[in-house]
């Protein structure tokens, strides 16, 4: 009997639980990633505590000064998504970039130019490319973060493996006009003092002096800039060389890049068309998630359910083609 209890007891101890080992924490770090041209552009990186390589996952964005063009939702120094937390989790590796002339980063804005072209397939290029990355790289975000997503898979950087974008433009044009019909006249605001505002915003103190030397410079040096999209942007003629620049949709279709789509018919912002324009005509694995909903969703719907099963899928999407090759 004795025996019996004490092999019982053992077996109860080898089945209990063991205390969850700590995990520690992730490093955070700053850097400059040099674009095509030269520019500087300022990145945050978040890194799993971990010696192997991980994939990462990077949003480049105009919004990492703390502001976006109506609101104040993001601030320095915090993961902007809500999917970014379970993924650094998961062993991802997270990088904010700043598109030139934001935040801290040298230049200035050119509203989906060349500038910001080469900035996309620079940021993909130098995520896939350190020592601590596997090479493949992913992207997330909604809106301008979106668009920098298009950018990229027309720009075709190496290592990117994998888009999680929401409604994103399709051309610059597009985000405007409609054949030679511009949008509400609230859209005349958007390039013209919504994001010129953005980009000559001092970068956040918390960047040091050399991002305050590279938004300061970036401004005075390029007042041009602010003057072409001012100018050009109020043009309904889709054939000038400045939209045609802006054009992405060809150049876009030929990635074969797995992408996860998201659109809201109900979208004021960026609207329908744009998808309808670009998703049909991706040749890579795909998926979208579409319906009567607005700019903000689905990842910020209101009703949990649905968040939570976006989040997942975004995240088992990144899991699919980052961390091993489809089934």
């Amino acid at each position: 009997m004795r025996h019996r209890f004490a092999t019982a007891a053992l077996v109860a101890l080898l089945a209990a639980p063991a205390a969850p080992a700590a995990v520690a924490a992730p490093t955070y770090t700053t850097t400059y990633i040099t674009s095509g041209d030269g520019t500087k552009l300022h990145a945050e990186v978040w890194r799993p505590a971990t010696t192997k390589r991980v994939p990462v996952v990077l949003l480049l964005s105009p919004y990492n000064n703390g502001i976006s063009v109506t609101e104040n939702i993001r601030q320095p120094g915090e993961l902007h998504y809500e999917p970014f937390e379970p993924l650094l989790r998961k062993g991802y590796a997270i990088v904010q970039a700043s598109l030139r002339g934001y935040s801290a980063s040298g230049g200035c804005g050119d509203w989906g130019g060349p500038g910001e072209q080469m900035d996309a397939k620079a940021t993909v290029e130098w995520a896939a490319s350190q020592p601590w990355s596997t090479g493949k790289v992913g992207m997330y975000g909604i809106s301008y973060d979106g668009w920098t997503q298009v950018m990229a898979l027309a720009m075709q950087p190496k290592g990117l493996a994998a888009v999680v974008t929401q409604a994103p433009l399709a051309s610059g044009y597009q985000g405007l006009w409609m054949n030679g019909a511009h949008y509400h006249n609230g859209w005349w605001y958007t390039p013209l003092t919504g994001y010129t505002a953005l980009d000559v915003k001092p970068a956040n103190t918390g960047h040091g002096a050399e991002g305050q030397v590279n938004s300061l410079s970036g401004t005075a040096t390029n007042p041009h800039c602010y003057a072409t999209n001012a100018t050009m942007t109020a043009i309904g003629d889709r054939s000038i060389p400045y939209w045609t620049e802006r054009e992405l949709v060809a150049r876009a279709a030929k990635s074969t890049v797995p992408v996860l789509y998201s659109q809201g018919f109900r979208d004021v912002q960026v609207k329908p068309d744009n998808f309808m324009a670009l998703y049909p005509r991706l040749r890579g694995p795909k998926r979208a998630w579409v319906g009567h909903f607005t700019h903000r969703a689905p990842d910020h719907i209101d009703v949990a359910a649905v968040r939570a099963r976006y989040f997942a899928e975004a995240i088992e999407w990144f899991d699919a083609y980052l961390r091993r090759d489809p089934a």
